[in-house]
């Protein structure tokens, strides 16, 4: 388990701004999202939670396009893909930059570009999960990245850019063609295709200086983040043993950090959560990892993951899942069956 990256708090805000004008219920969203009414933010969400929210959110709204709708929205924010698409010369020199800070604007995916004679391709892959399911999160992330660059060059026609999809099974490739006007092709991977000429266009009107200056503020932005997430990796893992040796208590988890329980606190307060909030995921990704992985009753998981009630179990499920452990594995059950024939 452990750390699956981190988003920046920004990006969920925009997110459910977008979602709340567009007349979706946002406060299971926040629920889930672990928001309180009247708290401050943390600074930090799991990649994978923002992923799942996106999810639930395109559920929630009945709108298969809405992973789509919501990367072209983020494609107008001030996120650092935009800045520093909007400040370099060319996207062949602002997008390797850019991507590495596309993880914060994204939600939960990764990149990499290859490059061939005719054209540049940014794939587009799952951050720190092992669900490959998450097909709202491609979408969106193509349909950002697509719009973000679409409005940095002035020179564009329609075959500029092409989109690939590994799966049409939560959106046709005909209905993203329709809502980005790009052609789109399924061949088993997420990416976004760029010809030569778009990808060299310069601006010679853009200062490097300005370009450079914001790659180092946003350098010193993401050493901060790391530096955050390295502490919550190494607080996440402590409290999972914690839960596979049956201590639950901060004291223990202070100890075996080597630092008293003020200190721990200070290190809570500095990630922007609290040791409730760091064991309720522990709890979650234990629990789906038994359901998923082994055919230990309810009642063992329930045990394992430090609940000494099944009935709490159950109900911490259903605030994490939205279903009871018994529907989930039952889901899960019927997929494979229906992959197996």
């Amino acid at each position: 388990m452990g750390s699956a990256g981190q988003v920046d708090s920004e990006l969920v805000q925009h997110l459910l701004s977008f979602w709340d004008c567009r007349g979706i219920e946002v406060e299971p969203l926040c629920q889930y999202l672990g928001i309180e009414s009247g708290v401050i933010l943390p600074r930090w969400f799991c990649t994978t939670t923002v992923a799942e929210v996106l999810e639930r959110a395109t559920l929630l709204s009945n709108d298969p396009l809405l992973p789509l709708h919501t990367g072209v929205y983020l494609a107008g924010c001030d996120l650092p893909l935009v800045r520093l698409l909007s400040l370099g010369q060319s996207l062949s020199v602002s997008m390797p930059l850019a991507l590495q800070a596309c993880a914060m604007s994204s939600g939960s995916a990764k990149y990499h570009i290859e490059t061939t004679s005719a054209e540049i391709q940014i794939h587009v892959q799952s951050m720190g999960s092992a669900n490959n399911a998450h097909c709202a999160a491609h979408l969106m992330a193509l349909a950002l990245l697509l719009t973000a660059c679409r409005q940095q060059i002035s020179r564009m026609v329609w075959q500029d850019f092409s989109l690939s999809v590994a799966s049409e099974e939560a959106l046709p490739a005909i209905r993203i063609n329709e809502c980005l006007d790009v052609p789109v092709q399924r061949n088993g991977h997420w990416c976004l295709s760029i010809r030569m000429p778009a990808w060299l266009y310069a601006h010679e009107d853009r200062p490097q200086a300005n370009f450079d200056l914001m790659w180092r503020q946003l350098q010193r932005h993401y050493k901060k983040m790391h530096d955050y997430e390295r502490l919550q990796a190494e607080l996440q893992h402590v409290i999972e043993q914690g839960l596979l040796h049956r201590q639950l208590s901060q004291e223990w988890v202070a100890a075996e950090l080597g630092i008293n329980i003020r200190n721990l606190q200070r290190r809570l307060k500095a990630l922007g959560t609290t040791y409730q909030a760091l064991l309720d995921r522990a709890r979650r990704d234990m629990a789906l990892n038994l359901i998923e992985q082994t055919e230990l009753s309810l009642a063992d998981i329930s045990f394992a993951v430090g609940y000494t009630e099944p009935s709490a179990f159950y109900k911490a499920f259903k605030r994490w899942t939205e279903q009871t452990p018994g529907d989930y594995r039952q889901r899960l059950f019927n997929v494979a069956s229906v992959a197996a024939e």
